[in-house]
């Protein structure tokens, strides 16, 4: 009798220990669960971070080019007037019917590529005659 209480002893000694050994390993496993998830949303958020910046650059970009194209409209439809007064300026002249020499014509480009496309005057109010 005394040896099935030893053996019984022993057995429930041998179970406690080896739930203590198993408690520990998930307990283990739990924190470095828990380390891993915890980078995992810090990489998470610094991507969302970094996505938010490019996607409001992008906005900037598109806002920024929107509105040259819509002052390159504008300046082509406020230089339209102008294109026709010369167009009816030069028509009665014999020489605007004759055609420009390739050279001139290639010689007026070149000069045209050297000058910048924003205007260096300063806007004095006045219109340019």
């Amino acid at each position: 009798m005394m040896r099935w209480k030893l053996l019984t002893l022993a057995a429930m000694l041998s179970m406690i220990t080896v739930l203590a050994i198993v408690v520990r390993v998930q307990y283990v496993e739990i924190t470095r669960l828990k380390q891993a998830n915890q980078s995992m949303v810090a990489e998470r958020d610094a991507a969302r971070a970094q996505f938010t910046h490019y996607e409001q650059a992008i906005a900037l970009f598109n806002q920024i080019a929107g509105a040259t194209q819509d002052a390159h409209q504008q300046a082509v439809q406020d230089f339209q007037p102008r294109i026709i007064q010369i167009r009816e300026a030069i028509t009665p002249e014999r020489c605007a019917r004759l055609p420009v020499p390739a050279n001139a014509i290639n010689r007026l480009r070149a000069h045209a590529d050297k000058i910048p496309a924003h205007s260096a005057r300063a806007d004095t109010g006045h219109d340019a005659r």
